[in-house]
């Protein structure tokens, strides 16, 4: 039940108290694209008019995004930017190295992103062995849950 809550809060609170974010750039995500985007150290965003899908880090920010154009690992993150609404878009933050880590974490909580296979937002700081519970199998359990629970009835 608190995946629930912890899903209705979220959007709340981007209402309520929205991030304050300096982005470098926003392109399209696109491969024709990808000379704009800086080989340096950054956080990176896919997003359209669903909202923030993903978050990342990268040591090199155009590697990255080639790398989830052409080779996409994430199936979540492969759907949404083989069928974006309207056009994906990819925005970045340039960081000093080492910066990177502490600002992804601070995102992920923030968005909670769908297509982020772990939840950062759940792992305890400083403690990279953490286990780490995917968002996607809970909020679809959750759902799930939900609708058998209204077939009882």
């Amino acid at each position: 039940m608190n995946d629930t809550l912890d899903l209705v809060a979220a959007p709340r609170d981007l209402v309520l108290r929205p991030p304050e974010l300096q982005l470098d750039r926003t392109i399209f995500a696109r491969t024709g694209l990808s000379g704009c985007i800086p080989s340096c150290e950054g956080v990176y965003l896919f997003h359209d008019l669903r909202g923030v899908l993903y978050v990342g880090r990268s040591a090199n920010l155009h590697r990255r995004f080639v790398q989830h154009l052409e080779h996409g690992q994430n199936p979540w993150l492969g759907m949404a930017l083989s069928s974006p609404v309207v056009k994906m878009c990819f925005s970045w933050i340039q960081v000093e190295p080492g910066e990177s880590n502490s600002l992804e974490r601070s995102l992920i909580r923030m968005f909670r992103p769908p297509c982020n296979r772990t939840s950062l937002f759940d792992r305890p700081d400083g403690d990279p062995k953490a286990a780490c519970k995917s968002r996607v199998p809970t909020t679809v359990s959750t759902i799930v849950q939900q609708e058998e629970e209204e077939a009882r009835r």
